[in-house]
């Protein structure tokens, strides 16, 4: 460390505003594969503490692995103290991975991280001149390189932290404008101030700025324009007005105040501007089309949406068209209304609903859109004619020969979707499609591009907030430009006040309001209240609107599971065996995961259905997927992973696919079993097959955590090695080293070895391959 609490040349740099990685002398040192780097991540959170073993465990293979936590994670911090450290047994040089007591910290100066270093400069800034506070905060903001722990942001132990230096880059970038604002810059800012309320229109200090720098700019009926937007846009949004310095800025805009003169005010003239005319709303038809649907309220702009795209796709253009919102926000409603317009359209509809569960299942949306139509071997040749023959692997459970590559399974889906338009326009339903497997989101990004001229509409729901699988292939599907986005928002006052009156009629306004903003306006959890308030008969006046806080605070939150524990414990289980089955659940696949009789089982669905817990038509589902996750997630970690163990022994008792048996194997306890790692072998095998070779890796890593036998643990190695070689060369190295390592039969090793080397060239330093394939040399006969 120099004097001004730099780094010298020779100190490490740790990075985590952007992707992982660390930095010495200017070169990106290679800290090894992703659970290794995760081990990093962990311990620069906790910013010096101890970090328990368990917890590293938990962070590195998720929760319930604190069993993990000798070996493997022990010759993980061994691999980074090396990597970070190579003169680490010098004299006089300190470990930057410390061993205290049961657990690790991290041992660097404060400046070693570019995070920390941020925050220092950030806080500095407060205290220096204007000019030198720009300086501060543009060189601070310019260490970011993307989103912070970008390939963890989706692990719940990083996202605390990755959210609170999200809110201090805003912080930065508010400041930063501010101080331009002081120094005369008003004209040039409005341009980025507009883009920066883009990214984040629910932030007031944005719009706060740009309405200043506006009026100084000497523009103010813009700013009295960007003002009615910023109350447009809380409102929608939050339902709430503006808050105290919006409305005090508006009063001083109004009245000319000096105080807001700026050192370069440029000063209008004398005329007022013309007054703002009020937002227009949305210009529906006099005849009343689109028909809303009776459950639907509030949503005229979604179903004329909906209706347009219907009405396209039905003159023989396709498109895609998204609706994005929170959960219970009503995506999956508006799914089901654009299915039910479809077919009244005459447009064929084919739907499919992704799960958690079946996120590693390859081709498994895919399959659930078009397997139903290939039932029949005479419709299934016919459809699977021609090109679309490259789409066989994926519908057939043993294919005679792998699939050519990912680009003829493709396009041969791609043929499908085609030969399925010959007699009519056709409608693609995926709901939830963040959780979709890769092999399929490969597929549909593959598909929307190709859709013009074809009268094919796309249409999918995703779940904000929610980890979602091959976040890029997913990024490219909801990045089309064609695509038409809707973001259904939370019900305003009068809409919600429609859907309490349905069940509780009478209420007044202020039992309706409170209803509302203990909601928030959320359609799902609006009426999961009012049925948890009918049932325990509460009067709906504004007497017992401190009862709607009580009953709300805690029957909207777990609504279900309250509703689950008045009923039978048979009743119970059979919801938690639904939840675990997911698309699999039929009533023998219930009663066995529930350890119940054919008929108990029977009986308890129908009680479900009754509750409106279970849809009340087949197949088995739940009415919402936020039942089912409260259903699943109710049970305890370890209780959990001993259900999907019995789940993958009912499977492989019914002779199920590999895959599904896989999909159960993977949320499982490792006990050593040999079946375990042939099933997941097979497994991975047919997705390989199909393409879908991410969904291969993910099956082949769980079987090596099983773990295998000796023999066989090589094999699975050279296995999952070639495998990774597709998706993450760095790991395939290390795998493929391991199994080279353990051969004794010289041609086997010399064959592993020109593999290694390959896939050096790629992924490895320079020069690795080549000295890799000398040692190699050296040592095979």
């Amino acid at each position: 460390m120099d004097e001004a609490g730099g780094l010298t040349p020779t100190e490490i740099e740790l990075r985590v505003l952007g992707e992982l990685d660390a930095v010495r002398e200017g070169v990106v040192i290679d800290l090894g594969g992703r659970r290794q780097r995760a081990v990093l991540a962990a311990l620069i959170i906790a910013r010096g503490d101890v970090v328990s073993a368990e917890r590293l465990a938990e962070c590195v293979w998720g929760d319930g692995a604190a069993a993990r936590s000798g070996g493997p994670l022990h010759s993980y911090v061994s691999h980074l103290r090396r990597r970070m450290q190579p003169d680490a047994g010098a004299r006089g040089r300190t470990d930057m991975i410390v061993r205290v007591g049961p657990g690790y910290t991290l041992s660097i100066g404060p400046d070693a991280v570019d995070a920390w270093r941020f925050e220092r400069e950030l806080e500095a800034a407060t205290d220096l001149p204007p000019s030198s506070r720009v300086k501060q905060l543009r060189e601070a903001l310019a260490s970011w390189r993307g989103p912070a722990y970008t390939e963890y942001a989706d692990e719940s132990w990083v996202g605390p932290e990755v959210a609170r230096l999200t809110e201090l880059r805003a912080v930065a970038r508010d400041r930063l404008m501010d101080t331009r604002l002081s120094l005369g810059e008003s004209a040039l800012l409005v341009p980025e101030l507009e883009a920066q309320i883009g990214d984040d229109p629910l932030r007031e200090e944005r719009w706060r700025l740009l309405i200043l720098a506006l009026y100084r700019a000497g523009r103010q009926g813009d700013a009295l324009a960007a003002l009615r937007r910023a109350r447009h846009v809380l409102i929608e949004e939050l339902g709430i007005e503006p808050g105290p310095a919006l409305r005090s800025l508006e009063r001083d805009v109004l009245a000319q105040s000096p105080a807001l003169d700026g050192p370069a005010r440029l000063r209008p003239g004398a005329s007022q501007s013309a007054p703002i005319p009020p937002l227009p709303t949305p210009d529906l038809a006099s005849d009343g089309h689109p028909r809303t649907a009776p459950d639907l309220v509030d949503r005229d702009r979604e179903i004329a949406a909906l209706t347009r795209a219907v009405d396209d796709v039905r003159g023989g253009s396709g498109g895609l068209l998204v609706i994005e919102g929170s959960a219970g926000i009503g995506k999956t409603r508006l799914l089901v209304e654009a299915g039910r317009l479809a077919t009244a359209a005459g447009v064929r509809t084919l739907s499919a609903r992704s799960s958690e569960l079946e996120r590693a299942f390859g081709f498994g949306t895919v399959r659930q859109l078009f397997e139903p139509l290939l039932l029949d071997p005479t419709h299934a040749d016919t459809l699977l004619a021609g090109g679309a023959q490259g789409a066989r692997p994926v519908f057939e459970t043993v294919a005679d020969d792998p699939a050519e590559g990912s680009y003829a399974v493709l396009h041969g889906l791609y043929r499908l979707t085609v030969n399925l338009t010959a007699d009519r326009p056709l409608l693609l339903s995926v709901d939830d499609v963040q959780w979709s497997d890769g092999a399929s989101l490969r597929f549909l990004a593959y598909l929307v591009k190709r859709l013009e001229g074809l009268p094919v509409l796309v249409v999918t729901t995703v779940r904000t907030g929610e980890p979602r699988s091959a976040d890029g292939l997913l990024t490219e599907l909801l990045l089309e430009p064609s695509a038409t986005v809707l973001h259904p928002q939370a019900l305003s006052v009068e809409a919600a006040a429609a859907v309490v009156r349905t069940r509780l009629d009478g209420a007044d306004e202020a039992f309706v309001a409170i209803c509302h903003r203990t909601t928030s306006g959320n359609p799902l959890l609006l009426r999961q209240l009012v049925r948890a308030l009918e049932s325990e008969g509460v009067p709906p006046d504004v007497v017992h609107t401190d009862t709607v806080r009580a009953v709300g605070s805690r029957a909207v939150a777990s609504l279900v599971m309250l509703r689950l524990r008045r009923m039978p414990p048979a009743a119970v289980e059979v919801a938690r065996a639904v939840a675990l089955v997911g698309a699999e659940a039929d009533l023998p696949a219930i009663a066995a995961l529930a350890q119940l009789s054919e008929e108990q089982s029977a009986e308890a669905l129908d009680l479900l259905s009754r509750s409106e817990i279970l849809a009340d038509s087949p197949p088995l589902r739940f009415v919402h997927p936020l039942v089912q996750d409260a259903v699943y997630h109710d049970v305890s970690a370890g209780d959990l992973a001993l259900r999907h163990e019995r789940a993958a022994r009912m499977l492989i008792e019914r002779a199920a696919r590999p895959e599904n048996v896989a999909a159960h194997l993977l949320l499982s306890p490792a006990r050593g079993d040999t079946s375990t790692v042939q099933v997941l072998r097979a497994a991975a095998l047919l997705t390989a097959g199909r393409g879908a070779t991410d969904s291969a890796v993910t099956y082949l890593r769980r079987a090596l955590d099983e773990p295998p036998a000796a023999r066989d643990r090589i094999d699975l190695l050279v296995e999952l090695g070639r495998m990774e070689s597709m998706v993450d060369g760095v790991a395939a190295v290390g795998h493929l080293t391991e199994a080279y390592s353990s051969l004794t039969d010289p041609a086997e090793r010399a064959e592993l070895a020109m593999v290694i080397a390959r896939t050096q060239a790629f992924v490895g330093r320079r020069g690795a391959a080549t000295g890799f394939a000398a040692a190699a040399a050296e040592a095979i006969p």
